[in-house]
């Protein structure tokens, strides 16, 4: 049986907070000089936008459930 949506949407929200302690940490460590490696961007953005997906479809669902 899947899980209820408030726990989805618990675990999502969890993964909120793990993501803002990493960018966090990830702004911290930024490289500040010239040739010093650079953070993958379209990684970071395209990981964001999987997120932000998923979290608006359960909230969608938890708001328009589905009808037997």
């Amino acid at each position: 049986m899947d899980e209820p949506i408030d726990e989805q949407v618990a675990r999502l929200q969890d993964r909120v907070k793990r993501l803002e302690a990493l960018l966090k940490e990830v702004v911290h460590n930024l490289p500040r000089r010239p040739g010093d490696p650079r953070l993958d961007l379209d990684a970071v953005r395209a990981g964001i936008q999987q997120w932000v997906t998923d979290y608006v479809s359960l909230r969608l669902q938890q708001l328009v459930p589905e009808t037997l």
